[in-house]
Order: structure tokens, then C-alpha cells, then sequence
């Protein structure tokens, strides 16, 4: 993002940042990346990206603690090469993003649920408005006999 003169504080670089579940974290400062460093409202969950010698990188999921993204979280952190390192990052996020939605809590407006699950319900909702109950076709019987 670009710098401008008139934002001294860098206010328009920071807007959006804590309004995500999932945040990307690339630490390469070598010191341990603290949870909670950056704050925000919807936070759930951080990706942490540190690089490592012969062109890998230890990718960890981390959640704060009232959650149970443990489901998604690998039992250790993963060492990736550069190569996959964006595609892997990306569908990890995509999929603690979803579970996110989920777990954001009971009656949640936007919880995400699969096309399957979207056409049944959308099945039950049309059956459940309709004046006529709907019946079942008997089969035609057919007759083989010569």
C-alpha cells in the first residue's frame, strides 16, 4: 500500500487489519510471534509464516484459546517449501476462515454451509409452503409376458 503524505501515522494502512477471523502473519524477526499483537474485533485465529535456511518456512496455525479450531490446527507446525508455501497458506486460510463463520456462534445471520446443505433447506422451505402435500408416484407396472 502506498505511503502518502497527508497520513503521517499511516491510519489508512492500518483500517482494515483487525477485521478479519483469520490473520497472516509473515514473521521473519526472529524473535516468537505473540498472539494478540494484532488486535481486532473478529480475530480468531493467526497464520504464522517464519522463514527458515534452504528456502523453507514453518507455516503454524494458532487460535485463541475458546475456540475449536483445534480440529483444524495440525498437531505441529508445518515446514514448506517457497514454492507451494502461498497456494498451501491460502487454502489453509480459506478453510480456518470457513470454520470460523461457523463457530462465530449460535444464530449467526451468514454462517457458512455447503451448496448441498443450502438446497435442502431450500427443499423444506418450499415443501413446508406448498397447500398440497406431495405424494410419491406409484410405479407403472408393466407386463412381460409373451
Amino acid at each position: 500500500m502506498p505511503q502518502h503524505d497527508t497520513d503521517p501515522t499511516s491510519t489508512n494502512k492500518k483500517r482494515h487489519i483487525g477485521n478479519n477471523f483469520v490473520t497472516i502473519v509473515y514473521n521473519d524477526s526472529g524473535q516468537p510471534y505473540q498472539q494478540g499483537t494484532i488486535k481486532g474485533q473478529c480475530n480468531i485465529c493467526d497464520i504464522v509464516i517464519e522463514p527458515q535456511p534452504n528456502n523453507m518456512n514453518l507455516v503454524s496455525l494458532n487460535s485463541i484459546q475458546k475456540t475449536k479450531l483445534s480440529d483444524l490446527k495440525p498437531h505441529s507446525a508445518l515446514l514448506i517449501s517457497d514454492d507451494p508455501l502461498g497456494a498451501t497458506v491460502r487454502h489453509l486460510a480459506v478453510n480456518a476462515n470457513g470454520l470460523c463463520q461457523v463457530m462465530r456462534g449460535p444464530g449467526a445471520r451468514n454462517a457458512y454451509s455447503c451448496n448441498w446443505l443450502e438446497r435442502l433447506k431450500a427443499i423444506h422451505r418450499i415443501t413446508s409452503r406448498s397447500t398440497t402435500p406431495l405424494s410419491s408416484p406409484t410405479p407403472a407396472r408393466r407386463d412381460h409376458s409373451f
